[in-house]
């Protein structure tokens, strides 16, 4: 029997899902509303590679999610006043 190999995952930069995020943010202004799975095709990504630059936006407050699982879908959220 054949050992399979485990892929190895290779930890991408705070730069790189800070840049996701900003393109994330983009794609939720202009579809408020969608799934993690309309937005992710939206900007030519795997949705599973969109879950920590998505953590991201909630934890600063730019975006909140309503629902749960596969049906969570996405809105942005108001600038705050100074």
């Amino acid at each position: 029997m054949a050992t399979q190999r485990r892929r190895t995952r290779v930890r991408r930069p705070s730069s790189a899902v800070a840049y996701l995020a900003e393109r994330l943010l983009e794609a939720v202004q202009a579809c408020p509303g969608e799934t993690m799975v309309v937005l992710a095709a939206r900007m030519g990504e795997r949705s599973r590679s969109l879950h920590r630059p998505m953590m991201r936006l909630k934890k600063e407050g730019r975006v909140r999610s309503a629902g749960e699982r596969n049906a969570t879908r996405y809105f942005p959220m108001g600038k705050k006043a100074a």
